[in-house]
């Protein structure tokens, strides 16, 4: 186990850019809350002074940059915090867990993924992402719906994980993947 950075890493950064598209131009998000920049979403006060249809240009772009620091460091600190709390926490572990909170907020393992965060701590990293998957037995979690690839991608990062922390000498290959896409 390596050691992990207090800061936020440019490759938590920049898993953040690529899967936020920018937008200058504020917007109602997926489940409806006003968002702007790299999905930042809006606070009650902002919403005042950037209503929905409302577009940053020059000098106002610096605000959407500083949100967008300001939400990754609070996102990679509540990950740090949540992969403190697993077995050989893993810098590749924090970055990782840095997506997931930038997008579902960061109690997301206590409101949307309950039984997925208990699978992890026990050590059962097919069984959490089984629970990210799925939401029952035959459908899909919502958060799979909407971004799969993200979903994919915070999987197969568990799984090397679950990997690594066991010493065996395999990779989380699409085999795997297709087991717990498949068999709920």
């Amino acid at each position: 186990m390596g050691e992990i950075s207090e800061q936020v890493t440019n490759e938590a950064k920049q898993t953040l850019i690529d899967y936020e598209d920018f937008k200058d131009k504020v917007y109602k998000d997926t489940e409806g809350h006003l968002t702007v920049g790299w999905g930042h979403k809006l606070s009650d006060k902002e919403k005042k002074k950037y209503p929905e249809g409302y577009r940053f240009k020059g000098s106002e772009l610096d605000i959407l940059k500083t949100w967008f620091t300001e939400d990754t460091n609070k996102a990679y600190n509540a990950a740090r915090d949540q992969v403190g709390q697993l077995k050989n926490p893993t810098q590749e572990l924090v970055n990782s867990f840095t997506s997931v909170n930038y997008q579902l907020g960061s109690s997301w393992y206590k409101v949307k993924f309950d039984d997925a965060w208990k699978a992890m701590k026990a050590g059962d990293f097919t069984k959490a992402t089984k629970e990210l998957f799925w939401a029952n037995d035959t459908t899909h979690s919502l958060w799979y719906d909407q971004t799969p690839d993200r979903v994919k991608d915070f999987a197969r990062s568990l799984l090397t994980h679950h990997v690594t922390v066991d010493k065996r000498e395999m990779f989380p290959d699409e085999h795997i993947m297709k087991e717990v896409i498949v068999n709920p």
